[in-house]
């Protein structure tokens, strides 16, 4: 809190976080760890990074400068998720900057259970949604990569009927990218984390594409 302090009272900032770097007291939890720190796991976002200080688009348990924070509006209470990006996105049109300066130690403690891992992950999609609705130029590639994933494995697996070439092929190099990093996580940690790895990035993965899409669906059918 006092580095984050001193960071903000420099006045170049508006808000200034460690990086968000996962953690967890106990196995299974420290596999799923390792899979959110991976660069494939979350996209590797600036907010992630342990190098050296950096700006951001948006920031992990921020610390702001409150000038900023009354010039924005502040939260917007609306969103029950992804109300931090948000926020950053607004600051960051009005002309802020963000910090992420490794310097400030901050450790997110992950969910133990996959099943929670898959309930957390297609909230943040979901909301997602709302996001871009809101603010249609945030919307990032990376973040769309999970939701393309998913569109495209449903798309090989309604063809499979004709052909099962599409599904195999985006399928198999899809659990091709996600082994070689469960293999590297695996090593580090033992090669019973394997499995647990594997499933983690899958569940990850297709729980944000599914809570995108399926929010996408229910805002188009409200619509009517």
């Amino acid at each position: 809190i006092a580095l984050a302090v001193q960071r903000l009272q420099t006045g170049e900032w508006a808000g200034v976080a460690g990086p968000q770097i996962a953690d967890a007291p106990a196995w299974p939890g420290t596999v799923y760890a390792e899979v959110l720190n991976h660069a494939l796991g979350t996209g590797a976002p600036a907010y992630r990074r342990r190098n050296t200080p950096h700006a951001s688009e948006t920031l992990f348990l921020g610390a702001y400068d409150c000038r900023w924070l009354q010039r924005v509006g502040g939260w917007d209470e609306y969103f029950a998720a992804n109300e931090d990006f948000e926020l950053n996105w607004r600051l960051r049109q009005a002309g802020a900057r963000l910090l992420v300066d490794p310097a400030i130690r901050c450790r997110y403690l992950v969910r133990d259970r996959l099943a929670d891992l898959a309930r957390q992950y297609a909230r943040y999609g979901a909301w997602r949604v709302l996001t871009w609705r809101r603010h249609p130029r945030s919307l990032r590639l990376r973040h769309m990569a999970p939701a393309m994933l998913s569109l495209a494995l449903a798309a090989g697996a309604l063809a499979a009927p004709w052909t099962g070439w599409p599904l195999l092929l985006l399928g198999g190099s899809y659990l091709g990218l996600v082994g070689v990093a469960a293999l590297d996580i695996s090593r580090r940690l033992g090669w019973a984390a394997l499995p647990r790895a594997l499933a983690a990035f899958v569940i990850i993965h297709l729980a944000w594409g599914l809570g995108f899409w399926s929010n996408v669906l229910a805002l188009r059918w409200a619509r009517r």
